[in-house]
């Protein structure tokens, strides 16, 4: 009888934590935490590629870019984690902005709309534009799998970073109360000053971007 009521709290513990999931994820199990499959060394942005704005517009990032560093942050509007990130992303689109630094916001979902995303801007303030990796050209050109998840490029285009914006969250479910380390912006900053980046690639916590059609 013991083992009997052993297995079937085991068994509600279980059920609960699945559903709390589900609950975080809006309905969906977008939750990942993996590590890449590929390394950032020897990337770097394809000559052509799939982009368009926020109005449904070809957009090539190569000839809108004109900064020495660029960076693009992989975003899904329905994602707890980079709806959390928000502020510090926000704070470093500004602060760069005079910087020669490009910044980007890459919406991800391809079943959302303009006015959706337009809204969602309005919402968390974001100030830098906004495009939509509609068949996820760029993200897997990166090697991106989860939102929120940046990347940095050099001014040759080439990856220089890519990674989480900060280490807010260790991993799902734990979440500090602040950052301890920011490590977009320490990215960024010895982008800027022709250093090496100390750590390139970070793991990134957040939504999956493949489970999006």
């Amino acid at each position: 009888m013991r083992r009997f009521h052993a297995r079937l709290l085991f068994g509600v513990v279980i059920l609960l934590t699945g559903s709390f999931s589900e609950l975080l994820s809006g309905g969906r199990n977008c939750f990942a935490d993996e590590t890449h499959g590929s390394s950032v060394r020897d990337m770097k942005l394809p000559a052509t590629m799939d982009l368009v704005d926020v109005d449904g517009q070809p957009f090539d990032l190569r000839k809108a870019s004109n900064g020495r560093v660029h960076i693009v942050v992989f975003v899904r509007s329905d994602c707890p984690i980079s709806n959390k990130l928000a502020p510090e992303v926000r704070e470093l689109c500004t602060a760069f902005k005079s910087h020669d630094a490009d910044f980007y916001l890459v919406y991800v979902d391809p079943r959302e709309s303009a006015e959706a995303i337009r809204t969602h801007l309005h919402d968390y303030e974001y100030t830098c534009p906004a495009l939509r990796d509609m068949k996820h050209e760029l993200a897997m050109a990166t090697g991106a799998t989860v939102t929120p998840e940046a990347v940095v490029f050099d001014h040759d285009w080439k990856v220089a970073y890519r990674g989480r914006i900060n280490n807010q969250f260790e991993d799902i479910g734990k979440c500090r109360d602040k950052a301890t380390t920011h490590e977009l912006r320490d990215a960024i900053e010895a982008a800027l000053a022709g250093r090496t980046i100390a750590e390139p690639e970070t793991k990134a916590i957040g939504c999956y971007i493949d489970d999006l059609k």
